[in-house]
């Protein structure tokens, strides 16, 4: 993960206020279209570089939304004519079912912008 990140903000298959801190495998866009690797500057060149946002950190081609600076998780795509899309992360909500590390799985229940377990 990336330091300085409570573990409890960290979301792997849904995401919570603006998905900064979604962590999950979705790696295509809302339209189907394969994610372009944060790390890399083809086909699209951008300046979200996992060295500025720790979020990126190990992110492959996953869909993130580093600094928070959208309304949620996306993903520059491998389509040369579509720079950028939202994917298809689900908003966590009360009674979904996420995991945190890998290994917790239960019941969540959101407080205004605080998810409790």
């Amino acid at each position: 993960m990336f330091a300085g990140v409570k573990r409890g903000l960290i979301t792997k298959v849904c995401y919570s206020d603006n998905g900064r801190f979604y962590q999950g495998l979705v790696n295509v866009t809302a339209s189907g279209i394969p994610c372009q690797k944060w790390s890399e500057q083809a086909p699209h060149f951008h300046r979200r570089m996992p060295e500025l946002f720790p979020e990126l950190t190990n992110s492959d081609n996953y869909c993130r939304n580093p600094g928070g600076e959208s309304e949620r998780p996306w993903c520059y795509t491998m389509d040369r004519t579509v720079r950028w899309e939202f994917c298809n992360v689900p908003l966590c909500t009360n009674g979904m079912y996420f995991d945190i590390r890998q290994r917790f799985v239960g019941t969540v229940i959101l407080i205004g912008n605080t998810l409790k377990c």
